[in-house]
């Protein structure tokens, strides 16, 4: 509760303050990271980098890039702080979305500040501590001390639950916020629509974890009357960025973390797509400095005209590697358009994109009787009109495997990319 009030307090923050606060915690978590993890005490070494010459954001260009592979090589002990025994922190485990999970290990104090900037970015959108939180993901819901107060409470819909039982849940009860993967809430809000039922009006509807495209905008804001929240985190480094009132763009939790957008050889860049680059300035029992997230995305130089201090992130573009290779040997731009092609085809209930060879596209749908032969002819003309591709398979399928944490991948990409 002191952290959420905290936090509240530092959206009021001017960009000054925000600068200063940045270069004080990077110099700290720097140091303590060289000083106390392994890993990190050889990356700089091996970078010539010494975070005593840390002196100002222009030195964030000297301090080496930290990419997954190179952690989940490396044994835990190797990544935690020494100033941590294990049985002191809280274990996360990531998505797994590219094909493989990376423990994640929270000092206490931090692990607080994660749930705080979640309830700040709620707050920021309406929501009030007394509220109750539909929760649509996979992990379960952890009971906290202070839910007992009626405070911060979220309630959880198992996987296992079938969509027309929450709906009917949800009809019964009263809940103000819904949260929820985008494919989860995408389903949930088909059969409200399906079932012409109008009583259900959340306050709030945040989408996060998944990317929200503007099919399932549109069809979230259809259901529930309200446009919904596109949240940008990752387990590595939690809550990264919300978007504001003015739905423009998401507002960097920079307060907490560094974001860089960065091109192919590591340098920041603004208004262009590049790789997101996040350091998590709190996380004490395991450092992430210069991450690199393997999410494309776009910093704008310019703030938010809704005149927050916070600086933006225009958008993101999905994973580095979400593109098709085409015949000719050549990466699309951007695999989007192939998206919404697929979903406002008459009869697709999900889908997913896979690649197994250059030029050749496999797209697996769970659909209904209205996905004939006919319409599904038509879907592929449309893709080979946007895409130069070779071949285009269809593979119907009583439903589409997701990750460890219930996640679905739109776009799975089994090419060697070396």
């Amino acid at each position: 509760m002191i952290n959420f009030i905290t936090l509240q307090k530092q959206l009021a923050w001017g960009e000054a303050a925000l600068h200063q606060h940045q270069l004080e915690r990077l110099k700290y978590i720097l140091a303590h990271a060289e000083r106390t993890v392994p890993f990190y005490r050889e990356l700089f070494k091996a970078a010539s980098f010494s975070a005593d010459s840390f002196q100002s954001h222009a030195d964030m260009a000297r301090v080496p890039l930290t990419r997954k592979e190179s952690l989940s090589g490396r044994p835990v002990s190797d990544r935690i702080s020494c100033v941590y025994k294990m049985g002191e922190l809280t274990r996360h485990l990531t998505g797994g979305t590219t094909g493989k999970s990376l423990e994640i290990y929270c000092d206490p104090a931090y692990e607080d500040i994660r749930v705080a900037s979640i309830f700040r970015a709620y707050a920021y959108h309406g929501y009030r501590p007394t509220d109750r939180i539909a929760v649509f993901m996979f992990n379960p819901v952890p009971s906290r001390l202070i839910n007992r107060l009626g405070l911060f409470r979220r309630v959880g819909f198992p996987f296992e639950m079938g969509v027309a039982e929450i709906v009917d849940q949800l009809v019964a009860n009263n809940f103000e916020i819904f949260e929820g993967y985008p494919s989860r809430l995408r389903s949930v809000a088909a059969e409200v629509l399906a079932r012409r039922i109008t009583s259900i009006r959340p306050k709030v509807v945040i989408a996060s974890s998944e990317m929200l495209d503007a099919t399932a905008r549109l069809l979230i804001e259809q259901a529930f009357g309200v446009a919904p929240v596109d949240v940008y985190e990752s387990w590595e480094c939690s809550q990264i960025a919300w978007e504001g009132s003015l739905r423009t763009g998401m507002h960097i939790n920079a307060d907490l973390k560094v974001v860089e957008v960065c091109d192919d050889q590591g340098n920041a860049v603004f208004d262009t797509p590049g790789e997101i680059v996040i350091t998590d300035l709190y996380n004490k029992a395991m450092p992430f400095i210069r991450y690199c997230t393997g999410d494309r995305g776009i910093l704008q130089t310019d703030k938010c005209a809704c005149g927050s201090s916070l600086p933006v992130l225009k958008c993101i573009l999905g994973r580095v590697n979400d593109s098709l290779v085409l015949k000719d040997g050549q990466e699309s731009v951007s695999i989007t358009p192939l998206f919404v092609c697929v979903k406002v085809t008459k009869g697709v209930i999900e889908h997913q994109a896979v690649q197994e060879r250059p030029g050749e596209l496999v797209i697996v749908v769970v659909c209904n009787e209205e996905f004939t032969n006919e319409v599904e002819a038509d879907m592929k003309r449309r893709i080979s009109a946007m895409y130069a591709l070779e071949r285009i398979d269809v593979r119907r399928v009583p439903s589409i495997e997701r990750t460890g944490v219930g996640k679905l991948r739109a776009f799975i990409s089994k090419l060697d990319r070396q």
